[in-house]
């Protein structure tokens, strides 16, 4: 997977469940940085900040207590693919489905090709960096604590938790691009689709 990915994501899901909702959003992250804290994501919410008009949080977890409500999900559905025959991906999606009944099953969605979006793609980067380091030794992308997006689009970052407030480093470019391209413009292979999500297709025991 790659940046455009988790980022499709959590716009898919913004804009499902948020939209309507006037009210400041507040995301938890691991350190991660090509999933959490890379300026393809960053981008990506402060274009929903600015269009939607709703400032949002990304809060980053320290190193160590990253454990969150999120990982009691991933583990049920781990649980249940235990020994399980996958054959295409969609035996990803019902078996997730399944992989809890109470209060009610998990939702899940069944995405296409043409789910993901580019928005690393040129013309689409309105901040190339969220640093605010200048010189060797300043603090850098792992340092961040918290960033902020807000519908004035700027991005603010922390470094501690402190409440000061720090600008991104770079002058921002022109937005160039008003509809965001698609990622992959045909259907993907197995081969090829197995390589970029890490999945691992099981045969059937004769």
């Amino acid at each position: 997977m790659n940046s455009s990915t988790f980022a499709s994501c959590l716009i898919d899901f913004f804009t499902d469940k948020v939209i309507g909702y006037q009210v400041p959003i507040i995301i938890y992250s691991e350190g991660c940085s090509y999933q959490n804290r890379n300026a393809v994501l960053s981008n990506a919410l402060l274009s929903f900040s600015v269009h939607e008009k709703i400032t949002i949080h990304q809060k980053i977890l320290e190193k160590g207590y990253t454990q969150m409500e999120a990982d009691s999900v991933h583990a049920k559905i781990k649980c249940k693919l235990k020994n399980q025959a996958i054959h295409l991906p969609y035996d990803y999606v019902k078996y997730t489905q399944v992989a809890r009944k109470n209060p009610f099953p998990y939702e899940t969605k069944y995405l296409s090709f043409d789910f993901v979006k580019n928005f690393g793609s040129h013309g689409m980067i309105k901040y190339e960096t969220i640093c605010s380091g200048r010189r060797p030794g300043d603090p850098t992308v792992n340092d961040i604590r918290e960033i902020m997006y807000t519908p004035d689009s700027i991005i603010k970052v922390q470094y501690d938790f402190d409440g000061t407030w720090m600008d991104t480093v770079k002058r921002p470019n022109n937005i160039t691009h008003l509809i965001i391209p698609n990622f992959h413009n045909c259907l993907l292979n197995l081969l090829e689709y197995q390589k970029l999500n890490g999945i691992i297709f099981k045969s059937l025991k004769k």
